[in-house]
């Protein structure tokens, strides 16, 4: 927790990490990208859309870390993309504490 290749400090005492799928970049158990079985990562593309990268329930995926996560390209408007990012966070009861950073 205190080491971490990830982890940037800064001078007054605060942690942040720099690791993949981290939404709020606090270094912390709850938005860890890679402690956890459930992770959400939302990532900006070259031509203005984002990619929502959520990662896989199947046995055989999880082990291999190429293939674990589904990514999802969305390319629409805000408020479908929105609607879709509501739909695979807190809609299917995947990880409805990350809805809002999420969104952000």
């Amino acid at each position: 927790r205190n080491n971490s290749c990830f982890l940037v400090k800064q001078r007054n005492g605060v942690s942040f990490s720099s690791e993949p799928n981290n939404l709020t970049k606090i270094n912390s158990f709850k938005f860890s990208g890679l402690a956890n079985d459930r992770v959400v990562g939302v990532n900006a593309n070259a031509d203005g859309g984002v990619t929502l990268a959520v990662k896989s329930k199947k046995k055989s995926k999880t082990q291999k870390p190429a293939k674990a996560f589904t990514k999802i390209v969305l390319k629409k408007d805000f408020r479908r993309t929105a609607k879709t990012i509501i739909n695979n966070t807190s809609g299917n009861h995947y990880r409805s504490d990350l809805k809002a950073a999420a969104l952000a």
